[in-house]
């Protein structure tokens, strides 16, 4: 379908090093690798089960900075930021 995310989509830096893997059923978010920089810092992970969990996002010092939740593969519900 046009415009809509399908299947595994992979994203990588210029250098060809993995920045994070998703992958989508039509659109929905089902799963997420942990993304990192391109100096090898963890900057996002995620506790998904067939698109229901939540994302979690690391500021530079790798501490926990903010928590996205997910149902059925979208984002719904209250973030949270840490600071």
């Amino acid at each position: 379908m046009d415009g809509i995310k399908d299947s595994t989509w992979m994203y990588y830096y210029p250098n060809g090093q993995l920045i994070q893997t998703e992958t989508y059923d039509l659109g929905q978010l089902k799963k997420i690798t942990a993304m990192f920089d391109a100096k090898g810092n963890k900057k996002s992970s995620g506790t998904f089960n067939e698109g229901n969990g939540e994302r979690i996002y690391y500021d530079s010092l790798g501490r926990k900075s903010a928590m996205v939740p997910y149902v059925n593969g979208y984002e719904q519900g209250l973030g949270k930021s840490f600071y």
